[in-house]
This record gives C-alpha cells, structure tokens and sequence, in this order.
C-alpha cells in the first residue's frame, strides 16, 4: 500500500500558513517516514522562500538523529543527507521535539486523502476535518 506522509507551516504566531501530503508507494520503516515528511516539508519552504524554520517532529529519534550529523549507513541516514544539503539554502534552522498531540494537523492532512500518489498541497483552504484542527490548535495556543 505505502506511506503517507504531512508537514504543516506555521507562522510566528502560530497560525496554519499551507500544507502538504506526499502518498509514497514504497514501504518505510516510521523513522525514515518521519524523515521523508520533514525532507518534504524542507522543499516547500524552499519552494515558497522561507529562509528562517523550526522543523518540528514528534519522532525523538529522528529529531536527535538530526542534531547529531553522524555519518552511517543506510535508508535513514541518505535522507538525513538529503535533508543536510537542504539545510544550505536556509539562513536558519532549528530542530524540536514534540508531543505527538502537538502534531494532529500534519497527521490529519494525510487522514483526508486516498490512497492515490501524488503530492498534494494545501494553502488556507484545509479540508473541513483538518480546518478543525486548525482551529483548535489556534485555540489552545492563543
């Protein structure tokens, strides 16, 4: 069946700015699925020019895996690698851990799609179910 991966963007306040979920074919241990959703959510930055980012995860293994900059081998640590060049073209960016609760939004975006490939994107206009998150997680920052 695959993967299905979500990253999210908030802005300094914390509101939802976009959203993106990439459907994969290939079977990934979670780790390197986690690892998948923050290379994703790197290139859009790119895409859209943010230069200053917190990559949040709620993956402590990945998070300190990240941190560390270790050079091994396998599956994992090429995405680390790809997510290491990625940093290059941000002025700045942090690494956090957080509770998996913390996270519903991006978990949500990949709940509201099939199971089809693709990458879809999302800007304002969230699908009603994760619009409710949205909302929800505005209320409890504010």
């Amino acid at each position: 069946m695959g993967i299905g991966v979500g990253a999210v963007c908030r802005d300094e306040s914390g509101a939802v700015s976009w959203g993106i979920t990439l459907q994969r074919r290939e079977l990934l241990e979670p780790d390197e699925a986690e690892a998948v959703a923050i290379l994703s959510g790197l290139h859009e930055a790119c895409n859209v020019r943010i230069k200053s980012v917190t990559m949040e995860s709620d993956c402590a293994t990945v998070i300190h895996g990240l941190r560390q900059k270790r050079k091994r081998k396998g599956l994992l640590f090429l995405i680390y690698e790809d997510i290491y060049l990625l940093c290059n073209s941000f002025d700045n960016i942090s690494w956090s851990k957080v509770r998996r609760t913390a996270n519903k939004v991006a978990h949500n975006l990949v709940d509201v799609l099939s199971w089809e490939v693709g990458r879809p994107s999302w800007e304002h206009d969230f699908p009603l179910n994760v619009a409710n998150d949205v909302a929800a997680d505005l209320e409890v920052m504010n």
